[in-house]
């Protein structure tokens, strides 16, 4: 008999993925037998410590650089062809392909079976086992750390491969949370996609997220019965002759009877032996005749033979597809790319005006060639005509003539583009929200609340290497009381402490003792007959009485009023609550968030809105209670052309009431707007710079302006994601193409300034 070894594997489908995981798989099976021979299979699971597409992407890079670079390189053996593969993965992601990736972050498993042979290497986070007569293996190798990496130094493990083993490549995490005795038993007792499968479910019935990645691969016995073993005929002189032509009695050891049956056996075996020694004699003759040598008859099993069917088929299929694509998109394309004469006439005509119009409007520089009025008219009026040309057909020049009406329209709208830094890291499965700056005592902490680890945590960010500090969790115990916190919901800073409003409803103080994030959690008693309760709080501010007391606004839906509360004493305690809002058509349960500098400024959203998800539509003010007649934020410049629409979701405030401005952040457009507190007017709006961190998901911003008013720094915006801290510096980085970073006050509209903050000493 021979045999060799049939390979299936399994692994999670790329639609089965967590979104959070950011791993790749890869398997190469050769279907050429030279490159089979020399090469065997290749299979490559990557994983990622961390989740998103800069991470998906640096996976996706290394798994396709192993099989490029192995498959391609003839030069040396397996082993060092290997170490080879995974020099170039991390020469790859230390360049520009591992933008943003941190060091040690990318796991690579990697094996290679080759027949029998097996090898195995590893770096990073990742497992190899080999899983033989119901026992989990571990290669013996050194695992190095992952990549990218200053050094990589590779151990490959060199082994055999029997009928029955099978390899199992799996991210850590996933082994950590499903354990290695969950792992062992799914392979041994099921198929390898079941056991990939089972494995997944299992981990994410655990809680588990991020990298998910498992690969089982598993070797049976493939046989085929040799064309040299035929069941050889009954001849005489040979032992299987003599067998088949014994009497019954010959087989069962006795001697037999002569009866005249016996004897009619006996000459047929006389005249058998004689047809025999003839048929002998003539096939000796014909052994002497010359005669080309046979070729050996190939062996196809049943399985191959299935298999050739199965792919035969669906080549088939295939190219009738083919076909029919092909035929569908002949018979579109030409009416999708037919032009009219008066269409193309159309297009050349408004592609000239557009032209024309940004030749007028721009100079040479980039910058206003006009008065600001008119250059924006005639800008709107290129934008305009530039479109209506791309609709009739013209291509040629269309994006570099788009990219400078868009530049000099930002220019003349105050849209400006900030580098972005960030600061902290946050893991994959972290909830951030409610970014708060520190109290009196500590103004350049930051604090934000993590609803997946229910903490508040503390970050600063004028430190050299920012990092995060728990300072307060689910649990703890305040002074005087036995009753712990529940999981933080909001937050807000009031004179000397950090107010924190649980899930319960319960309002608590954490006050800081020094800069290491070490302080004082206690329970604040609140007076009067309203129960907050469970959810029955949506938002909280405060606005400074004097240094060290505040005045608390806490939003009721319920009620449809805000309540007014004030901190007497020691800050153990508020007064029993007033209502703040006098007219009974605020509907509070509309607002989206709020801020608080002399007057209370709130988003609301547009109407109907929040039946699926809110839509921030604009700014309500309200002094002492009454609703500020005629307030709402202006009409953004870019409104009608290039970023229609807008989602306020979030706001803040910098500087006193008269010169001071308002922050919204803009959820459609991934941008900052901001606005005069006075009268709601626009002044200017950032975006990071194109190719950077994007603005999305922000859970949480702040602005901080110098406290010196003779500073030159820059004011900056923080913002917080599902990713971590980051920080932005309002200084515009110039996208103009051969314009200057600075603009001519006289020829823009407004322009951005810069105002300190100050501390109001007036309560609403």
């Amino acid at each position: 008999m021979s045999s060799r070894l049939q390979l299936k594997h399994g692994l999670v489908a790329e639609r089965d993925r967590l979104s959070t995981s950011a791993d790749s798989l890869l398997v190469s099976e050769p279907s050429t037998g030279s490159k089979s021979r020399s090469k065997g299979n290749l299979y490559v699971l990557v994983s990622s410590a961390t989740a998103g597409g800069r991470a998906r992407d640096a996976a996706a890079v290394a798994a396709q650089t192993i099989q490029r670079e192995y498959y391609y390189d003839e030069s040396a053996g397996i082993p060092i062809l290997l170490e080879k593969c995974f020099r170039s993965a991390n020469r790859k992601l230390r360049g520009r392909d591992g933008s943003g990736i941190a060091l040690g972050s990318i796991g690579i498993a990697v094996g290679v079976i080759r027949g029998n042979e097996l090898y195995v290497a590893t770096v990073g986070a990742v497992d190899a086992y080999l899983v033989r007569a119901a026992r989990l293996l571990v290669p013996e190798h050194t695992a190095a750390p992952g990549i990218p990496a200053a050094e990589l130094r590779v151990d490959v493990w060199r082994g055999e491969l029997s009928v029955g083993d099978s390899l199992l490549l799996v991210s850590r995490r996933l082994t950590e949370a499903v354990g290695t005795e969950e792992l062992k038993n799914a392979v041994v007792t099921l198929h390898p996609q079941s056991a990939v499968e089972h494995l997944h479910h299992l981990f994410v019935a655990s809680g588990g997220e991020g990298s998910d990645a498992v690969l089982v691969v598993e070797a049976s016995d493939l046989a085929g019965r040799d064309d040299g073993h035929r069941p050889a005929s009954p001849q005489a002189g040979d032992a299987f002759g003599e067998l088949a032509g014994g009497t019954q009695a010959e087989l069962a050891g006795t001697e037999p009877r002569s009866t005249p049956a016996a004897a009619v056996a006996g000459g047929r075996g006389m005249i058998a032996g004689l047809t025999g020694a003839i048929g002998n004699a003539v096939d000796r003759l014909i052994d002497l005749v010359p005669r080309r040598r046979a070729a050996p008859r190939g062996f196809t099993p049943q399985v191959s033979r299935r298999e050739a069917q199965r792919r035969g088929a669906i080549a088939i299929l295939a190219f009738l597809a083919v076909i029919l694509v092909v035929g569908v998109g002949v018979a579109a394309f030409p009416r999708l790319q037919e032009h009219t004469p008066a269409d193309v006439s159309n297009a050349t005509a408004d592609f000239n005006s557009a032209k024309d119009k940004t030749d007028q409007a721009l100079g040479s520089t980039g910058l206003p060639a006009v008065a600001a009025d008119r250059a924006i008219s005639l800008l709107q009026g290129a934008y305009a005509d530039l479109q209506s040309a791309v609709t009739a057909g013209a291509t040629t020049g269309v994006a570099d003539l788009r990219a400078r009406i868009v530049a000099g329209l930002d220019l003349l709208y105050n849209a400006h583009s900030a580098t972005a830094r960030q600061l902290v890291s946050l893991g994959a499965t972290a909830q951030p929200s409610a970014l708060e700056q520190g109290p009196i005592q500590d103004p350049k902490a930051l604090y934000f609340i993590d609803a997946k680890a229910n903490t508040v945590s503390r970050v600063d960010p004028t430190a050299a290497s920012p990092t995060v500090k728990v300072v307060v969790k689910a649990g703890d115990t305040g002074v005087g009381t036995r009753s712990p916190i529940a999981a933080p919901r909001l937050l807000a800073a009031g004179g000397l402490d950090l107010l924190i409003v649980d899930s319960n409803g319960d309002l608590w103080s954490w006050r800081p003792s020094n800069k290491a994030g070490l302080g004082t959690l206690r329970k604040v008693v609140v007076k009067g007959d309203q129960v907050w309760g469970p959810g029955g709080v949506t938002d909280i501010a405060t606005y400074p009485s004097d240094s060290q007391s505040y005045g608390i606004y806490v939003v009721l839906p319920a009620l449809k009023q805000i309540l007014k509360y004030s901190q007497f004493g020691d800050g153990s305690a508020l007064s029993p609550p007033t209502n703040w809002l006098t007219d009974a058509s605020d509907d509070p349960g509309q607002y989206l968030g709020m801020t608080i500098d002399f007057n209370m400024y709130s988003i609301v959203a547009s109407a109907g809105s929040c039946d699926t998800a809110c839509v921030g539509d604009t700014v309500v003010a309200h002094l002492a209670g009454h609703t500020v007649s005629g307030y709402h934020t202006g009409t953004l410049p870019d409104d009608g052309d290039l970023r229609p629409g807008h989602n306020y979701q979030l706001i803040t405030n910098s500087g006193d009431k008269s010169s001071g401005r308002l922050y919204l952040y803009d959820a459609l457009h991934q941008r900052v707007v901001v606005f005069n507190k006075t009268g709601g007017t626009y002044v200017e709006q950032w975006q990071t710079v194109p190719g950077g961190t994007a603005m999305s998901d922000v859970r949480g911003i702040q602005v901080v302006q110098p406290t010196d008013t003779t500073s030159t720094a820059p004011t900056v915006l923080y913002w917080l994601t599902s990713r971590g801290l980051y920080a932005s510096p309002l200084v515009n980085v110039s996208q103009t193409p051969g314009a200057s970073p600075s603009v001519n006050p006289s020829t823009v509209p407004v322009g951005p300034t810069q105002t300190p903050r100050k501390t109001p000493r007036t309560t609403p």
